[in-house]
């Protein structure tokens, strides 16, 4: 065995190569018994003399002037990790090997594409980047030997470069296009390697140097070691290539007979052994794909990157069903009758004196529900109901429900502007309010029914409270109908009403039953906005099973204030915005025993905070969905590690991860989060398809 350790300073793999097979001729030669032949190595003066040379010619400012304009507009940095850290000499390697016949098809492919083996293998990790970041921009180091005269190729010193190549990419392209998009960039760069990599740094103002330019090296070690010691052929081994900024892989080239071996050698700092191990393993499954099932025209989208066992993961194993789960399809109001039968003088609603139990709150909402039936009330109409904060409201939202019809929410204290909108875009036939707030729903052709008012009153006490049926609806009430019409934010262009059916509602209840352990006794706090649809995941929590409903009338509620609330009613079950929690005086809620946060990124400290003593989950839904699609375990402090987890998809919900080309992308990497199952979204109201 013989060991060689020197700083990269000092030398590179070439000069390596050349001292190894220097030493190899003085072995044999003294084994023969003869004198070894004087070396013809060049001096360290002439490889100085050469760079001063070169920096003093046109060749360096055409170099210059190549690269300025190569690297204008530079992306960020792209990396697997994600993040920039001090490169370590704590490094992680992981090794695996092409067969040689494997080898000799990658070099046929490469021919078929007009290229050469190093740009297939350059083009797949490209592939391998821009699938496990979605980037289409891409920039990687290529280290190079940067030794173009026959002088410098005898100068055992210290004369490679790492150079950018920058590979534009995107799912359509085919593989023989990008193949020859980077060989064209390689042939491009290597004419022009000999302008440093720190001097590219420097023009471009990088302060922390080329790692601010690319995160993955690609290194084609294929020195020249064919020698042997007295006829004893030689194994070479490369311990370590020294610090590493964030990955790189290493592809020692041998021969068509001995195969090609890959390594991939990454920050410590950075990246955990587990993701090594798994985008190791991605780069070898994309190039073996490439060696027997790719062909030149197979686009980069549809190249499965997932091995069979971790799409059985991602697929299956974490959107299995919950064993425990019944699935039906049932309207609100058929899940609101099950618990009025169960449960009927439990207390359904409390707000401030006021309280109704379920027998009351379904007789209070048959009348309302009749009288808007008879004024054309029924399945896809929509009633726009603009009330604060009340019981009233309840008995509104289940007395359109109940109608069949679907209701529009809205906060009496939203913009003039926004209501307007909104009224305009869903076009109700109905609004529902307060007397004094009336005018929030002033809209040309729109009649309102006035809560609380005497003509009001006397006008419902002449309507029968019986269970309202489909005999009594303008036309029956399916699951498929449309439950509410709640409008985004408009944050990223024009509000769109997003169309809830009554699908997901018994689902919901249900997961929240088994997840939450809410019940009969259980109090549920109202806290969230009517216009959002956490209001519709409050108010399913409670009048799904059997709890109670908590509403405060004041709108602004964080803090002392939602404390005390919280203790004067005794909540058992309340979900917060993190923001609000965080307002909340630390040792307070002592009632609640259940505790979800949602709507923004949960911190560690929260859940260090909080979730001590109580079942605290991190809750996630889009809008498009019936509230929620995901829901993490019990957190605690030691659980969490350094982030809060969404979770898993509720049962009767799947969720996956998908990248550009819509396949599901591999464990850890970034992608666009979709959802089906029960509770999709219909559709944006007024829009087709």
């Amino acid at each position: 065995m013989w060991y060689h350790s020197y700083h990269h300073i000092v030398i590179d793999g070439t000069g390596l190569s050349l001292i190894a097979r220097r030493v190899a001729e003085i072995y044999n030669a003294r084994v023969a018994g003869v004198e070894p032949s004087d070396p013809e190595f060049g001096s360290l003066r002439e490889l100085v003399s050469e760079d001063e040379s070169y920096r003093d010619s046109d060749n360096y400012s055409t170099d210059r002037d190549y690269w300025a304009k190569r690297l204008v507009d530079i992306p960020e940095a792209v990396r697997f990790a994600g993040k920039l850290e001090v490169s370590s000499d704590s490094v992680i390697r992981r090794t695996n090997y092409l067969v040689a016949t494997e080898t000799k098809t990658l070099r046929d492919l490469a021919e078929r594409c007009g290229a050469h083996y190093p740009a297939l293998l350059v083009a797949a990790a490209i592939i391998l980047l821009h699938r496990t970041t979605g980037e289409l921009d891409i920039v990687i180091g290529l280290p190079v030997a940067a030794r173009f005269s026959a002088k410098l190729r005898k100068i055992p010193g210290m004369v490679s470069n790492v150079v950018p190549l920058r590979i534009p990419v995107h799912p359509g392209m085919s593989v023989a296009e990008l193949v020859n998009i980077v060989a064209r960039e390689i042939g491009e760069a290597v004419w022009h390697q000999r302008y440093r990599g720190e001097n590219i740094a420097r023009d471009l103002r990088l302060k922390g140097g080329l790692d601010h330019l690319f995160g993955l090296n690609l290194n084609f070690a294929g020195f020249d070691y064919d020698f042997d010691f007295a006829g004893n052929g030689i194994s070479v081994h490369n311990v370590s290539i020294g610090r590493v900024d964030d990955a790189s892989f290493v592809i020692h080239n041998g021969s068509d007979l001995s195969g090609t071996r890959i390594d991939l050698l990454a920050n410590g700092n950075v990246h955990d052994a587990q993701s090594v191990t798994d985008h190791h393993e991605r780069f070898m499954r994309l190039v073996r794909a490439f060696a027997s099932t790719v062909d030149p025209d197979m686009r980069v989208g549809a190249i499965d990157l997932l091995g069979e066992d971790e799409r059985h993961r991602v697929l299956v194993e974490w959107n299995a069903p919950d064993p425990d789960a019944v699935a039906e399809d049932m309207t609100v109001p058929e899940l609101f009758a099950r618990q009025v039968e169960r449960v009927p003088d439990a207390v359904a609603v409390v707000c401030g004196d006021r309280s109704l139990t379920y027998a009351e709150l379904d007789r209070e909402s048959n009348r309302l529900a009749r009288v808007l039936i008879s004024r054309g009330v029924g399945p896809e109409t929509v009633v726009a109901v603009a009330l604060p904060r009340s019981a009233d409201l309840i008995v509104a939202l289940l007395g359109v429900l109940k109608a069949g019809g679907a209701y529009l929410p809205i906060d009496p204290g939203y913009p003039a502007d926004r209501v307007a909108f909104m009224l305009a875009d869903a076009a109700p036939i109905l609004g529902v309010s307060l007397d004094e707030d009336c005018g929030v729903l002033e809209h040309p052709g729109l009649p309102v029914l006035t809560i609380g008012t005497p003509q009001t009153i006397r006008l419902l006490t002449g309507y029968d409270d019986a269970p309202v049926v489909d005999a009594d609806r303008i036309r029956p009430l399916h699951p498929l109908n449309t439950a509410y019409v709640i409008y985004t934010s408009g944050s990223t262009g024009v509000p769109k009403g997003v169309i809830a059916t009554h699908v997901g509602a018994g689902n919901l209840a249900g997961n929240q039953i088994r997840c939450l352990g809410v019940g009969v006794g259980s109090r549920v706090l109202q806290f969230a906005s009517v216009g959002f649809d956490a209001a519709f995941w409050e108010l399913t929590m409670a009048l799904g099973s059997g709890a109670a409903l908590i509403l405060q009338e004041q709108r602004v509620l964080t803090g002392e204030g939602l404390a005390a609330l919280v203790a004067e009613f005794g909540i058992t079950h309340a979900t917060l915005t993190p923001t609000v929690l965080g307002t909340v005086p630390r040792g307070e809620l002592l009632s609640v025993t259940h505790l979800v946060v949602a709507a923004e990124a949960c911190s560690v400290e929260l859940v260090a905070a909080w979730a001590t003593d109580r079942t605290m989950v991190n809750a996630y839904g889009p809008t498009e969905l019936t509230v929620c699609a995901t829901m993490s375990g019990p957190l605690s402090e030691a659980s969490v590690g350094a982030g809060v987890p969404i979770g898993g998809p509720l049962s009767g919900v799947r969720v996956y991860v998908l990248g550009a080309a819509l396949d599901p992308v591999p464990v850890g990497v970034a992608g666009e989060l979709y959802v089906s199952g029960a509770g999709v979204a219909r559709g944006i109201w007024g829009v087709r398809g």
